[in-house]
C-alpha cells in the first residue's frame, strides 16, 4: 500500500473564529468601538466588548426640570365687576320686551308664566306656600289669637310687631324701605308735584290719585 504524507497544517492569521457568533468575521475590518450612529441592537453594537455605558437623559434624571402648567383651581381668577344699581335693576326685570315687572322663575314675571299658580281650581293667583295662594291659605297666619293676617317676621304680622324695627330712636313702626319707616322717609313718594301720598311701580311711580289713566277705546258706530 502506498502512504501519502499531509501537508502541514497552514494557520490563517486573517480570520479568527468568533467565541460568540460561532462564525468568521474579519476582526481588522470591524472597528473595536461602535459609532455613535450605531444602533444598540446591531450585531456590531452587542458584540463590542468596550462599548461605553450609555448616560440617562438629563431630562429624566432632573424630575424638578420638568415644568407642570398650573391648574385652573391654581390660576387667580380675575375679580369681577360691580354691577350698577341700574344693571341690577334690569337684571331682576322680566325679558319679555316692555315689561317692567320683576322676575320670578326663568326670566320671567309672573304674568308672562314665571312662577306657579296657586292650586286652588279657578284661582289664577301666584302660589306662595303648599302650592296655594294667601288666600287660600298658602302663608303663614299670625300667631296672635284672632288674627288673620299673614305673618311678616317672628310669627308676627305688621300690626302686631312682625318685620323689621325703623332705625329711628323709640319708633315701633315697620321699616318699608332703607330701614325707615313710612313716617320717616321710607317708601316710595307719589311723583306729581307736591304729592305725598304712597307710591308704587304698578301705577308707574304715581299714587292711586294722579296715576295715568289709560285710554279708552272708543267703538264706531
Amino acid at each position: 500500500m502506498t502512504s501519502f504524507a499531509l501537508p502541514p497544517l497552514t494557520v490563517l492569521t486573517h480570520f479568527a473564529l468568533s467565541p460568540r457568533s460561532g462564525n468568521l468575521r474579519d476582526e481588522a475590518s470591524t472597528p473595536t468601538t461602535p459609532a455613535a450612529s450605531t444602533p444598540k441592537f446591531s450585531l456590531a453594537f452587542i458584540l463590542d466588548d468596550n462599548k461605553a455605558l450609555l448616560s440617562p437623559i438629563s431630562a429624566c434624571a432632573s424630575p424638578q426640570s420638568v415644568t407642570q402648567s398650573p391648574s385652573p383651581k391654581q390660576q387667580r381668577r380675575s375679580p369681577k365687576r360691580k354691577l350698577t344699581a341700574k344693571e341690577k335693576r334690569a337684571a331682576r326685570q322680566c325679558c319679555i320686551d316692555g315689561c317692567t315687572n320683576y322676575t320670578i322663575d326663568r326670566g320671567l314675571c309672573f304674568r308672562h308664566g314665571g312662577g306657579k299658580s296657586c292650586s286652588m281650581p279657578g284661582c289664577t293667583a301666584s302660589a306662595k306656600h303648599r302650592g296655594l295662594c294667601w288666600k287660600h291659605g298658602g302663608s303663614t297666619l299670625c300667631t296672635v289669637e284672632g288674627c288673620t293676617r299673614g305673618a311678616k317676621s317672628r310669627g308676627l304680622c305688621w300690626s302686631h310687631g312682625g318685620g323689621t324695627k325703623c332705625s329711628v330712636t323709640n319708633c315701633q313702626k315697620t321699616t318699608i324701605s332703607k330701614g325707615l319707616c313710612w313716617t320717616h322717609g321710607g317708601g316710595k313718594r307719589c311723583a306729581f308735584d307736591g304729592c305725598k301720598r304712597p307710591a308704587s311701580q304698578s301705577k308707574q311711580n304715581f299714587c292711586a290719585k294722579h296715576q295715568p289713566k289709560k285710554a279708552k277705546l272708543s267703538v264706531a258706530p
